[in-house]
């Protein structure tokens, strides 16, 4: 990640790593998973993994490349979001780069 943007990872977000889903079709999840990230408010049009185009209103940028499923969820600032998509994006150097997270 660019020291430029490293800086701001201000906020104090939670991963929910998905285990599996229940008998009734509700997602269980593993132990919440904190890290710090910088936590952006703009419209973004996306495309989610049916392909479909939907709006974005919460963009988190982590450090690294986080080993994120399609199914996990995020806990922003006490409230829980399902991911719309995310973005890996490497850095110069093996093993850097930047995760972005569409909510």
């Amino acid at each position: 990640m660019d020291p430029q943007i490293r800086h701001r990872l201000l906020h104090e977000v939670q991963r929910l790593p998905w285990k599996t889903s229940n008998g009734y079709g509700d997602k269980v999840f593993d132990p919440a998973i904190p890290f710090m990230a910088y936590k952006a408010g703009k419209q973004e049009l996306v495309l989610n993994r049916e392909g479909a185009q939907v709006v974005s209103a919460l963009q988190l940028y982590a450090d690294g490349l986080l080993p994120i499923d399609r199914n996990d969820e995020f806990v922003v600032d006490g409230v829980q979001y399902p991911i719309i998509a995310f973005s890996h994006f490497d850095g110069l150097r093996k093993g850097t780069g930047t995760t972005v997270v569409y909510l």
